[in-house]
């Protein structure tokens, strides 16, 4: 049995950004990856962001905002930071460890009407899903 591609998406709170690209990556990344996600801070999840991953047909709206776990950040084979803010501030790991930077502005600071602020959500799961998507590439397919 071959080990899972163990990936960490880490935002400021887990609030928004970190639980749609655990969320995205559990919906198209397959039974090859283990994904976590967390925060610096941990928030509740905001429920915008629930509804626009809803939209894919991706539930996150039962998940609980988790702390970075340093201990687990070690087993980890990538940490992926989301902001300047946890890009700064997320623990340091070991060089097995690949460090990716994915900076995404956090959609619970928009501004507008609420049609507004749901674009710039969904603008930002969008950006998510294709920087993912990329990252997901790189993998050689399972052809089990």
């Amino acid at each position: 049995m071959i080990d899972k591609i163990k990936v960490m998406f880490v935002c400021s709170g887990n609030g928004c950004r970190s639980r749609m690209a655990a969320g995205l990556a559990r919906h198209i990344g397959g039974d090859r990856f283990e994904f976590y996600s967390a925060g610096l801070d941990t928030v509740e999840i905001d429920p915008r962001a629930a509804v626009v991953m809803a939209e894919l047909g991706i539930d996150i709206s039962g998940e609980k905002p988790e702390p970075v776990d340093p201990e687990l950040m070690q087993r980890m084979d990538y940490v992926i930071t989301l902001c300047e803010v946890a890009e700064e501030g997320c623990p340091g790991t070991p060089d097995s460890v690949a460090r990716l930077y994915w900076p995404f502005p956090n959609p619970s600071e928009a501004e507008g009407t609420e049609a507004e602020i749901m674009g710039q959500f969904r603008e930002i799961r969008d950006g998510i899903k294709l920087k993912l998507q990329e990252f997901l590439d790189g993998f050689p397919k399972n052809n089990g």
